[in-house]
């Protein structure tokens, strides 16, 4: 009986980004990313495309209401956030949690006082992810992830997933560090 026809939900079925084992996914993401110094710079890096993102909102917003003050600009940029933080609220730990919602804040506060301007903002998302593509060339280190490749195949719905749960996993790494069980414990 074929793996379509067996009754089981193929793995691209299983993927999802509304509904995610966290653990699972934070394992995932040790097997490349276990060295703290490319978890720095991809932190910095998807701080950097979320800022673009956020600056990239509050152009467009100001030039269709011209007369939004910065506090009301940073409301409605927090607002946008929002549905990805219900996302992140079924599925995520507390604390990776909290620090989206702070993130979120934080961000959406810059964007609306100190935003890049739209040319830039849009010219540095590629920018920000090259940066992430480098950190692998400079932090080598893997570990085997082949019990990952059936239940998250390469694709869109993994971009997808990755692109929305990367921030609370880079943050969860920074308060709960590498918590892959070591062989021979």
């Amino acid at each position: 009986m074929s793996a379509e026809n067996s009754g089981q939900p193929s793995a691209t079925a299983r993927l999802s980004i509304l509904s995610i084992d966290f653990d699972e996914v934070y394992q995932r993401h040790l097997g490349r990313h276990s060295q703290f110094g490319i978890n720095v710079l991809h932190l910095i890096a998807v701080y950097g495309v979320y800022f673009s993102i956020f600056s990239v909102a509050r152009s467009a917003v100001a030039a269709a209401l011209p007369q939004m003050t910065w506090s009301e600009l940073t409301v409605l940029l927090c607002g946008l956030a929002v549905p990805w933080l219900a996302v992140l609220m079924w599925n995520v730990r507390t604390g990776a949690l909290l620090l989206s919602v702070l993130s979120a804040i934080l961000l959406s506060l810059a964007a609306a006082v100190w935003p890049m301007p739209f040319w830039l903002a849009i010219v540095s998302l590629p920018a920000w992810h090259q940066l992430q593509q480098l950190s692998h060339r400079w932090y080598t280190e893997h570990r085997d992830m082949s019990r990952f490749a059936a239940g998250y195949p390469k694709g869109a719905r993994l971009v997808i997933m990755l692109a929305v749960f990367e921030l609370p996993i880079l943050l969860h790494y920074f308060l709960a560090g590498d918590c892959e069980p070591q062989s021979g414990s």
